[in-house]
């Protein structure tokens, strides 16, 4: 089966949008999160929705193409939303942060999907002792994060920084 529309080095025109959008509203909704500790639920329900057209958008430009790269892409996607929101589990994020994550790699292609699964990681380690200032006990506002690695992929898609890196691999 082909994947090259799912691991395509570039971005769509509407992914990129798509990527700006969240952008904005992940920094309106950070900063929220930095007050309250809790951003609004209509943002929840906006990245819900965003999530649903990124994965309409997957369906009728890509499954023709590449039906296991589409399986493959919402299967670690919805994974994602269950471990994520499981509350035993060593994540415990809220819905609010899964719907963001969701939102976020609902526009990705499965390498940019990857790389930014470990930049979640890896930022929220390095973050969580600044971010836990702006908490309340163990929780911390974790969309600072998301909105992190949202403005990473913007800047790797513009610069071309990731086809220049793959090409020399």
């Amino acid at each position: 089966m082909d994947l090259t529309q799912f691991t395509a080095l570039q971005l769509t025109p509407i992914q990129i949008y798509g990527l700006v959008f969240l952008l904005g509203s992940f920094t309106v909704s950070s900063l929220s999160d930095f007050r309250r500790m809790a951003a609004q639920k209509d943002f929840a329900e906006v990245w819900i929705l965003f999530t649903l057209g990124g994965f309409i958008y997957d369906i009728i430009i890509m499954s023709n193409t590449s039906p296991l790269g589409l399986l493959i892409k919402w299967g670690f996607i919805l994974f994602f939303a269950v471990v994520a929101s499981n509350p035993k589990l060593y994540l415990r994020l809220s819905i609010m942060d899964v719907a963001a994550i969701a939102a976020l790699f609902s526009m990705l292609n499965l390498i940019e999907l990857g790389l930014a699964a470990i930049l979640l990681a890896v930022l929220n380690e390095v973050m969580t002792p600044l971010l836990k200032h702006y908490g309340q006990g163990a929780a911390y506002p974790f969309l600072p994060v998301v909105w992190l690695v949202n403005l990473i992929i913007i800047i790797l898609e513009a610069s071309g920084l990731i086809q220049h890196a793959t090409a020399i691999l």
